[in-house]
């Protein structure tokens, strides 16, 4: 059972809370949210495994004000500006996404490509095209693309190690985004995404 009471705190008999609730929440309410949930830091899925929890091994913690850098992926996929549309594309379908670097030997992000950002390259030519010669991949507005730089969707948006769960949700709810970009002087070193915080909340 999932209920919100008037003081703005959430609580639920059972791991069955749907995450839309959530970000609705978050969103809807000018309260600040109480979601406290009960880890046991021994679990391997526990982003707290190994440390000293008040009352031992087993305490409550308030999800939304775990920082971000306790349970980012540290390993996110990455790839150069400058690299080819085929190259990039296959990475998307490996990893569903893929965060645009300025360099290969940089990690300051530039942008973010996922599936759907590949759709403009596999949209339909004009029907009345006369072509000679290899076709360049294409959008609806006819541009020519060659390189990750072409496709990808900009400005990324980020937040820091540091930042809560709340406050990391509340970007992802206002911007309509499945993944923020964790970094530190532009610099990515990390990622969240909406799997990640589901996750982190069912770890029990």
């Amino acid at each position: 059972m999932l209920s919100l009471s008037e003081n703005g705190s959430v609580s639920c008999e059972e791991p069955d809370l749907v995450f839309g609730f959530l970000l609705g929440a978050l969103t809807a309410s000018d309260k600040a949210l109480n979601i406290v949930i009960v880890v046991d830091s021994r679990s391997e899925r526990s982003p707290f495994k190994g440390h000293a929890l008040e009352g031992g091994m087993v305490s409550q913690i308030s999800f939304l004000d775990i920082p971000v850098e306790k349970v980012m992926n540290r390993n996110p996929p990455l790839v150069e500006q400058n690299a080819a549309i085929r190259e990039t594309a296959q990475k998307v379908c490996d990893e569903r996404h893929v965060w645009v670097v300025e360099r290969k030997d940089s990690r300051k992000v530039v942008g973010i490509i996922t599936e759907k950002d590949l759709l403009d390259v596999v949209s339909p030519l004009p029907l009345k095209s006369h072509t000679v010669g290899v076709i360049a991949p294409k959008s609806l507005n006819h541009t020519e693309f060659e390189t990750a730089g072409d496709i990808m969707s900009k400005p990324v948006l980020k937040c820091r190690p540091k930042t809560t769960m709340e406050e990391a949700l509340r970007l992802m709810a206002k911007h309509r985004v499945r993944r923020l970009a964790v970094a530190e002087d532009d610099e990515i070193i990390g990622e969240l995404s909406l799997h990640i915080v589901i996750t982190t909340y069912f770890c029990v």
